[in-house]
């Protein structure tokens, strides 16, 4: 693995590159989306919501993972940790994303169109839109972990096991980054095809992103990591933003029945 490349204007972290990447084409697929799916240039705008998601959700990713050590925060203060470069974990800016999606959507919604009737409809339009941008997301994020050798899985001798040159380990691991984007692209696949059917998404793509972390963290190495009835702070981070997804799901079924 490498993690910096020499260009004419200096050193690149990939992971950085990696990240930004992955912010850009999820804001440039949720514009094209919106723009598809109304035909109007002033929908786009509901994607600019997306930075104000990346910005509190940057909060919400800090409090999962340092809620996730054994230290706490507690070294430097749980809110200065918070504010800090202690670690992030990308759960949490999908809980709040959950959070905001919809009280965000109808705001702006009112404030550029002032209608009552076409609501509903928008409000589909932008979190599918949003659900797609979250997975393209992850799916960069965790390419910039795998070449950085960061979040790497249990010690793993069998198939696929990789070897981090600059990793906190020497020894064989399981690649979990791999295995979540896999299951990320796979799951990216399903809700298009969804969508292709004119469904709503945003509830089935939260139940599934939690599935994909849930899992994966029994895959992951948990030294220093806190568990509660051998399960990880992440995991139930992980519940909490599958029971959102269920409800939302149910709510955007009943959406669409009322539309009918």
């Amino acid at each position: 693995m490498f993690q910096i490349i020499e260009t004419p204007l200096g050193s690149l972290d990939l992971y950085d590159l990696l990240t930004v990447l992955g912010a850009v084409l999820s804001v440039l697929v949720q514009m094209i989306l919106l723009y598809r799916w109304t035909g109007k240039w002033r929908s786009i705008l509901f994607s600019a919501l997306y930075g104000l998601y990346s910005w509190a959700g940057g909060y919400g990713s800090s409090i999962v993972r340092i809620l996730s050590y054994d230290d706490g925060g507690k070294t430097d203060g749980f809110w200065k940790s918070v504010a800090g470069d202690y670690g992030k974990h990308y759960l949490g800016t999908v809980l709040v994303i959950a959070i905001l999606a919809l009280p965000a959507t109808v705001i702006l919604y009112r404030l550029m169109f002032r209608k009552e009737k076409e609501c509903n409809q928008y409000i589909r339009y932008v979190t599918n839109a949003l659900a797609v941008g979250i997975l393209i997301q992850h799916i960069c994020g965790r390419f910039g972990c795998f070449v950085r050798g960061c979040c790497f899985g249990i010690p793993y001798q069998g198939f696929l096991s990789v070897t981090f040159p600059y990793g906190q380990v020497s020894y064989p691991v399981f690649p979990t980054q791999l295995f979540e984007i896999v299951c990320t692209i796979l799951l990216l696949l399903f809700i298009s095809i969804l969508i292709v059917k004119k469904k709503s998404v945003f509830g089935t793509t939260l139940i599934g992103f939690s599935v994909i972390v849930f899992l994966s963290e029994f895959l992951m190495d948990k030294r220093g990591t806190r568990l509660f009835y051998n399960v990880t702070v992440i995991q139930w981070f992980a519940i909490l933003l599958c029971l959102f997804g269920i409800v939302l799901a149910i709510w955007f079924q009943r959406m669409k029945k009322i539309e009918e």
